[in-house]
């Protein structure tokens, strides 16, 4: 976790992340109504939103693939898949 102040308004803010950041670092974030909780903004807030869908669609490729036989399609989603998991974790965590 990271605190910090959140300049609108003087409030200390806490944004919660699996992974640290440098001491210092000004990130884009909102806070959650009514509470003292930031989330991330932008592109990167974006993507760390999505994150349960691209693991979701991980899952679904291997189910495409033993289950319905489609390897070619199966192979197309868990490459995206992966794919939007390797850019969320490059640039929001």
């Amino acid at each position: 976790m990271c605190s910090g102040l959140f300049a609108p308004d003087g409030r200390t803010a806490v944004l919660e992340q699996a992974i640290g950041r440098e001491p210092g670092e000004t990130l884009p974030v909102a806070l959650k109504p009514d509470s003292d909780v930031a989330v991330r903004t932008g592109a990167a807030g974006a993507l760390v939103a999505w994150l349960p869908l691209t693991g979701a669609l991980l899952l679904a490729a291997v189910v495409i693939g033993g289950g319905l036989r489609w390897q070619r399609t199966a192979w197309s989603l868990a490459a995206v898949s992966l794919t939007a998991l390797g850019v969320t974790f490059a640039l929001a965590m």
